[in-house]
């Protein structure tokens, strides 16, 4: 997958925290398949589109997996 967009330990922090859970965020991190993470943002047109667009497919991932 393309560098372009990257997830980090910060980044499930805060989805994390806009989902109101207390949660480590690398064990949160292992569950993700952070290719389809950078698939996701890469749809947006600016750097905070790409953020959202992020932010949603980690908050989708880990509802999914009832880590939140």
């Amino acid at each position: 997958m393309s560098l372009a967009f990257e997830i980090t330990e910060e980044d499930v922090l805060n989805v994390l925290r806009r989902n109101n859970v207390k949660a480590d965020p690398a064990a949160c991190l292992g569950l993700l398949d952070t290719g389809s993470i950078e698939k996701a943002a890469l749809y947006g047109d600016d750097i905070d589109q790409q953020t959202e667009y992020a932010y949603q497919e980690i908050e989708k991932q880990l509802k999914d997996k009832g880590a939140i």
